[in-house]
């Protein structure tokens, strides 16, 4: 894989990357002076993880994170992550401490992730927590992400030894650059940090528990009540407009486990979603279930109950993957072999590039020549129905 490759997965903007050269090269004085000493000669009493990216991310951090654990038994680990995965950070008991760390250039909310990169300089929020991060006075930082504006956070955050990778840049802001050359995957890219740090192996079936509580009770009194001994869990909303498949596709392919295969279909997404979940329930003959989620807690417990699992490459693949579970997951934009999941044996990417020279492109908007802003993207649209469900039904039976 080459440099420019990564820089296309993880800065997918071209303006952001014109941005990491221009502050690269602008501040390329200043390595006399930022660089320390490694982190295998100090003691480590207090450490910081940082992984500040999506829940698929995270899920894909876990081995990772229990191997370092398992190593520093001793020091007070502290995780910091997107407010969206502290759920997920806490389940897992693996940390002393979990502080939500939402960075701009991370969240998929909103505008374009140019923008968001701009509007760093007015986040008082982003500069109070690292203010607070600071004056926890860290012995050691460790980035996962492999971004060049977390090598700055993590110089602000002030830890004497910071880790992490300068594939995309500023490397200098790091005390011990585990790689300059990116990993073929981001599992691989855990795996070079656990080595460099520990010595040890990572293996992707390490296993983590993640406790779901009083939540998972919930759940199965919800699927007691309604009967629902085997059925299938559909998630259908994408986290970006670009990856969502059409919802009347859905509503067919729901018609089609209900009525063809005799398969209860429940649909999941948050309360605030609701109003996708009834047009597509309102598109059906079937009038599928909808459970709508107060926490991933519940997420987890009714992916875990379920026998197969559709949804789009989205943080849903990632917990079902996990979780073992049979999973069918509709990819558009999305480098899945970089992105993938832990667990790829149990997934079924469904994806038809045909045609398509610019994908997977990896863009929050298609900038696909001729199609208007209201189309679904090509990538995403080249993905049929018909197909969709002949995955389902080779998955669903024996």
């Amino acid at each position: 894989m080459k440099v420019s490759d990564i820089h296309k997965k993880r800065i997918a903007d071209k303006r952001n990357r014109l941005i990491a050269a221009c502050i690269a090269n602008f501040l390329i004085p200043l390595r006399i002076f930022l660089r320390g000493k490694s982190g295998r000669h100090f003691s480590l009493k207090k450490i910081l993880l940082l992984r500040t990216d999506g829940i698929g991310d995270f899920i894909t951090t876990l081995p990772a994170f229990k191997v370092l654990r398992e190593y520093f038994t001793h020091s007070k680990i502290t995780c910091a992550c997107a407010k969206w995965n502290t759920e997920i950070a806490e389940m897992s008991k693996l940390f002393d401490e979990v502080k939500p760390l939402t960075l701009p250039w991370a969240s998929r909310a909103g505008r374009s992730s140019y923008h968001r990169n701009l509007s760093v300089l007015r986040n008082k929020e982003l500069f109070c927590t690292i203010k607070e991060l600071r004056s926890e006075r860290f012995d050691m930082s460790v980035d996962f992400r492999g971004d060049f504006r977390n090598n700055v956070i993590m110089y602000l955050i002030g830890a004497p030894i910071r880790v992490g990778f300068s594939f995309t840049g500023l490397g200098y802001f790091l005390t011990d650059i585990v790689s300059e050359v990116p990993g073929r995957n981001q599992f691989e890219e855990c795996s070079l940090i656990v080595k460099y740090l520990t010595g040890k192996e990572c293996r992707r079936n390490e296993r983590v528990m993640l406790n779901c509580g009083l939540d998972e009770e919930i759940i199965k009194k919800y699927i007691e009540i309604n009967k629902l001994e085997d059925f299938v869990l559909v998630h259908p909303i994408a986290s970006q407009s670009v990856r969502q498949w059409p919802l009347e596709r859905i509503a067919k392919v729901v018609d089609f486990i209900q009525k063809e295969l005799d398969i209860p279909v429940l649909l999941i997404a948050q309360p605030k979603e609701h109003k996708i979940l009834e047009k597509i329930r309102s598109s059906t003959s079937t009038n599928p279930l909808i459970f709508y989620t107060k926490n991933l807690k519940q997420v987890f417990s009714a992916i875990k109950q379920s026998k197969l699992v559709i949804c789009h490459e989205s943080g849903i693949m990632h917990i079902a993957s996990f979780l073992g579970k049979r999973t069918i997951a509709i990819v558009g934009p999305t480098h899945i072999d970089y992105f993938g999941p832990l667990n790829i044996d149990v997934v079924s990417f469904i994806k038809n590039y045909d045609g398509l020279s610019c994908a997977p492109c990896g863009l929050e908007r298609c900038s696909f020549q001729g199609k208007a802003n209201d189309e679904t993207p090509p990538c995403i649209n080249n993905v049929t129905e018909d197909v969709v469900m002949r995955a389902i039904h080779e998955s669903l039976t024996p």
